[in-house]
């Protein structure tokens, strides 16, 4: 119990403000449903963000999401949504308290049943650490998804025969490919692009691409080519 409070203690991000506790139920130390509490920071986004068409959630609903630290040892469970815009775990205690995940690089987290791993790739906010989708794990060739927002500005009305634009929401997401060396990379939607990034398979990619109709904007068949791709020799 005391190895995983410290551990906790040091995967929860400081945020500006006052500490408080935050509790969190494990199945992985101790009993059941034991409680184990971490401190850590309120939250403060003095950003207005009410006035944005759209949503910075892709699910607003906090929901219980389940941590693990370096193979796979759970550390605790606790009510969780994620925000694409901030790319930020946020994470509720029982008095409606907020407060933020740490990026801390072995952190996985299962919210939804989707799984994000802490990772970074250079073609994201300059290489800053991320939460990542975990979509195919190989050592050949990982796949991953990145949720990710940004704010296109509105406009003011240029004349009395114009109509002023509200800020909204954008979707930036993408899928990232992580080979056995090096980091992730954009993966391309484009055919050409894309077989340009495995250039020891481009035929036999492009036979299969062919064969069996791949939409490369479909997840499902990206998901099929990459498996594809990591049985090739």
């Amino acid at each position: 119990m005391i190895k995983t409070f410290f551990l906790l203690f040091f995967l929860i991000i400081s945020m500006n403000a006052q500490v408080y506790d935050i509790e969190l139920t494990s199945g992985g130390y101790g009993m059941p449903g034991s409680n184990i509490y971490s401190q850590i920071f309120k939250k403060i986004n003095n950003i207005d963000l009410s006035d944005i068409q759209g949503s910075a959630y892709n699910d607003s609903i906090y929901k219980t999401a389940t941590f693990y630290y370096k193979d796979n040892q759970k550390i605790g469970e606790c009510l969780s949504r994620f925000n694409t815009y901030t790319d930020e775990i946020e994470m509720m205690n029982l008095n409606g308290e907020i407060g933020v995940l740490k990026k801390v690089d072995f952190l996985k987290v299962n919210l939804n049943g989707k799984v994000f791993v802490v990772t970074n790739s250079a073609d994201f906010k300059n290489g800053e650490n991320g939460f990542f989708i975990e979509k195919v794990v190989n050592a050949n060739c990982t796949l991953y998804f990145k949720e990710s927002k940004s704010i296109k500005k509105g406009e003011p009305a240029k004349s009395g025969y114009h109509t002023a634009t509200k800020s909204k929401y954008i979707d930036e997401s993408n899928y990232y490919i992580k080979f056995e060396t090096g980091g992730l990379d954009v993966m391309s939607t484009s055919k050409s692009k894309l077989l340009k990034q495995f250039p020891n398979q481009q035929d036999n990619l492009k036979t299969y691409i062919s064969d069996n109709n791949i939409d490369l904007n479909k997840e499902s068949d990206i998901i099929k080519l990459i498996n594809y791709y990591n049985t090739l020799k």
